[in-house]
């Protein structure tokens, strides 16, 4: 009987070592995780010319996939009242090879062939793969103009690079929205002057756990404050800032705790998007240093009348919402993390209340925000998202083994107990 509850409590000792060290190591492991697409998202085959172009619904998220030098053509219904937009999110294998020119480049162009507006990013210093987004828009400025007509518009989507360019496929997450115009006698129609005001300066103070999605979709809701999180070599999170008419927002990212063992291409890669995922600004680091950091640069109030500078980080600043904070670190500080995950400290500063007006006359959609639903925090609104996010379910999943594990190990302890009392 005394093998018996011996070799009955070392299989419970075994239960309990499982149960306590697979989170423990499942947290340990600082493997990058993929993107996170969004759920739901219907799967899309770009045409070579506009003739087989597949047509995208507004409001809806799509999958792609696109090869080194490859020219995709998408179509869209436009109206004559509504600016829109397109946005591709270009999704490199992690651990492929990028270069310097490789990047992504989206164009909306009319029936006839006009294009009404285009944006490319490159990965540039930062020669890691990481997502890359780009939004072609057609913004509505009066009734002049072949942009401003409704009917048919392609959208293309262009890899670009160089003769050493990467030659695997990149995967493609595709929306496309539209903005209704302003009610009647609202919104400036030239640049506003102060687009150049001072910045908030970030904050200080103690940080707020947050864990940061691994997409635009699932990316965790902050606010102003102080922010940490872990993050592994290679990886990037996302992270998403309510912003309302006439705020501002400021915006710094550091790594915690890394060696300094010589210059490393895009240490820290920071970047910022607004809502229909446009490059606002984007900065990146190249030597780590004990504890690098990036700062985005001056942004200005969100204001309607942004879309009128000549300047890209203004204009992009054009529609209250959701603006994401992307992170990146390089692959190139695995050495320097010693197999662990890397400490990041996100401070975001934001000024001013957001106001009522202008007014949007339809359904804002994705140009607003909700004070209510919009909170930062480790479980507040926005940490899980509508994205499928690999490292939660990691999470999860070790959250329900620990508990069966005890479950079960409690119950063999029950009938061990019991035999006792019986012999006894």
């Amino acid at each position: 009987m005394v093998r018996g509850r011996g070799r009955t409590a070392a299989v419970w000792a075994t239960a309990l070592w499982v149960a306590v060290a697979a989170p423990a190591q499942a947290h340990a492991a600082a493997e990058p995780v993929p993107y996170a697409f969004e759920d739901g998202a219907r799967s899309v085959q770009g045409g070579s010319t506009p003739s087989q172009a597949e047509e995208l619904d507004a409001d809806t998220a799509y999958r792609s996939s696109i090869g080194p030098d490859e020219r995709l053509v998408y179509r869209v219904e436009l109206d004559a009242r509504s600016s829109a937009y397109v946005s591709a999110v270009a999704v490199p294998e992690l651990g492929s090879d990028v270069t310097y020119a490789d990047g992504i480049k989206v164009t909306l162009e009319s029936g006839d062939g006009m294009r009404c507006g285009s944006q490319d990013r490159r990965f540039g210093s930062a020669r890691h793969p990481r997502p890359l987004a780009a939004t072609a828009d057609r913004t509505i400025k009066g009734n002049a103009g072949r942009c401003s007509r409704a009917g048919t518009y392609d959208v293309v989507v262009e890899r670009t690079g160089a003769d050493r360019s990467a030659a695997d496929s990149w995967e493609l997450e595709l929306n496309f929205h539209e903005e209704p115009p302003l009610k009647s006698g609202g919104g400036a129609t030239e640049a506003p002057e102060n687009a150049n005001s001072a910045p908030p300066e970030v904050p200080s103070g103690d940080a707020e756990s947050v864990r940061g999605g691994s997409g635009f979709s699932s990316a965790a809701a902050v606010g102003a404050g102080v922010w940490k999180d872990r993050i592994a070599a290679g990886e990037t999170r996302f992270y998403r800032v309510p912003l309302g008419w006439g705020q501002q927002m400021s915006a710094r990212a550091e790594l915690n705790d890394v060696a300094d063992s010589g210059p490393a291409p895009g240490a820290l890669a920071l970047s910022l998007a607004n809502p229909v995922r446009g490059e606002v600004a984007s900065e990146a680091v190249s030597s780590p240093g004990e504890q690098p950091q990036v700062a985005l640069e001056a942004l200005p109030p969100v204001d309607f009348a942004n879309r009128f500078s000549p300047r890209s980080e203004v204009k992009a600043v054009r529609f209250p919402g959701q603006y994401y904070l992307q992170v990146t670190a390089s692959p190139e500080l695995r050495g320097d993390a010693g197999g662990e995950d890397l400490g990041v400290t996100l401070r975001v500063g934001v000024r001013g209340e957001a106001a009522d007006t202008p007014v949007y006359a339809g359904d804002a959609g994705i140009f607003q925000v909700d004070p209510e639903s919009d909170e930062g925090g480790a479980g507040g609104p926005g940490a899980a998202g509508g994205g499928s996010d690999d490292s939660m379910k990691v999470v999860a999943a070790a959250g329900i083994g620990t508990g069966t594990l005890l479950v079960l190990g409690l119950g063999v302890w029950t009938v061990v107990a019991r035999r006792r009392g019986a012999v006894a």
